[in-house]
């Protein structure tokens, strides 16, 4: 028998951007994306199918009137192109999506030139496509070609170019590729190093993407040995960070709280739990310092990431998903101060009763940050959340 859990929450179909030239296929690609399945009203769902069958059929209409009026490098092709290929992204059609993004690409180089800015927006849903498909290679000669757009607006080493190398960073970190990722995050790391020494606040985004690879890479890598040694490089990077923002008066108070809160749900998840609540006191007093009241930070029980006992823990949902049935299970359980999970029950469900005894082992070895009260942690019953899990029979 093998399982595959996704981790907690349900995978949300991502919503078109917003365009003012094209409501009809935003509305479209809404209605599709709230009917996709955690809908289970099959009118709703019908009428969905219907709004997205009208609208395709309209935009494959608009193009070919285009293409046969004004030929097939026409301006006004950029549009139904682009949303065409995000509302076959939203209905998760991305071998259709894919080479109409591509033309409007395509499209707009020989109209602005190969290194025209406008061209950026149209890579959003293609990347996310080449993420779903598991086309490494293609994500990357589209992430280089995105750099490179940067670089020729920017120059190499404009400070723009920080986050440029992040937004690349975390694309290659939802495509599983944490060496890419890392080798952009140490570009930025050099680059804000350069401008404003060793304490420059501009490091602490790239140290925290950068110790967030060796914790993602952690949590899907096999082997134990290696992911000991990717935990303490992570930790590392997320001490020099917490580092900086302690003694850098210029660092946001949001900053400050934010990258306090990573390393203590670092030391969490390594079962340092002692160094985690200190952390925690910390955070909670900055953020009464910034004006809000702690429990806007520490108010709730928060899961953090966890080697599965059982099954594997998924990034994505698979692609063979077809083969594959997908359960859900509903669970109440007690968080202790300490971010232990104690009494698991399975309330409702739609697994066999076999597969639940297996993911509530999975959930029994998670970390939690515990809730604060006070500035102190306690413990919370009645915690819910719901499972999904992929079953490969």
């Amino acid at each position: 028998m093998a399982c595959s859990c996704v981790l907690f929450g349900r995978n949300d179909i991502a919503a078109a951007q917003n365009d003012d030239t094209w409501d009809a296929a935003e509305i479209a690609a809404r209605a599709v994306a709230s009917a996709l399945p955690a809908s289970g009203e099959q009118e709703h769902s019908d009428l969905a199918s219907e709004a997205y069958d009208a609208v395709v059929r309209d935009l494959l209409l608009k193009i070919e009137a285009i293409e046969k009026e004004q030929g097939h490098v026409a301006r006004a092709l950029e549009a139904p192109l682009f949303e065409l290929g995000k509302l076959y992204l939203t209905a998760d059609h991305c071998q259709d999506a894919i080479p109409l993004l591509r033309q409007a690409i395509a499209l707009t180089q020989r109209l602005d030139g190969v290194m025209n800015t406008r061209q950026l927006t149209m890579y959003e849903p293609l990347l996310d496509c080449l993420v779903a498909k598991d086309m490494i290679i293609d994500l990357q000669r589209a992430l280089d070609q995105t750099l490179l757009i940067r670089e020729h607006t920017y120059g190499k080493t404009d400070l723009r170019m920080i986050s440029a190398l992040a937004y690349a960073g975390a694309w290659y970190e939802r495509a599983g590729q944490y060496e890419n990722a890392r080798e952009m995050y140490q570009r930025s790391i050099d680059l804000a190093r350069k401008a404003g020494g060793d304490r420059n606040a501009r490091l602490v985004g790239p140290l925290r993407s950068l110790a967030r690879t060796f914790r993602l890479q952690v949590q899907y890598e096999p082997e134990p040995l290696r992911g000991r040694a990717l935990d303490a490089a992570g930790e590392r990077m997320l001490v020099r960070a917490a580092r900086i923002v302690r003694e850098n008066a210029e660092v946001s108070p949001s900053l400050r709280i934010d990258t306090l809160l990573e390393l203590a749900d670092w030391y969490q998840m390594s079962g340092a739990v002692r160094d985690a609540l200190k952390i925690y006191k910390e955070v909670w007093s900055a953020t009464i310092e910034s004006g809000k009241p702690g429990e806007s930070v520490l108010g709730e029980p928060t899961p953090l990431l966890y080697r599965a006992a059982v099954g594997v823990a998924l990034r994505t949902v698979p692609q063979d998903r077809q083969k594959m049935k997908h359960y859900w299970i509903d669970f109440e359980f007690r968080v202790t101060r300490f971010g232990q999970v104690e009494d698991v029950v399975a309330k409702r469900s739609t697994a066999p009763s076999s597969l639940q005894l297996g993911v509530a082992e999975n959930l029994e070895r998670t970390h939690y940050r515990p809730r604060f009260v006070n500035g102190e942690s306690v413990d919370t019953d009645n915690v819910k959340v719901r499972q999904g899990v992929w079953f490969s029979p």
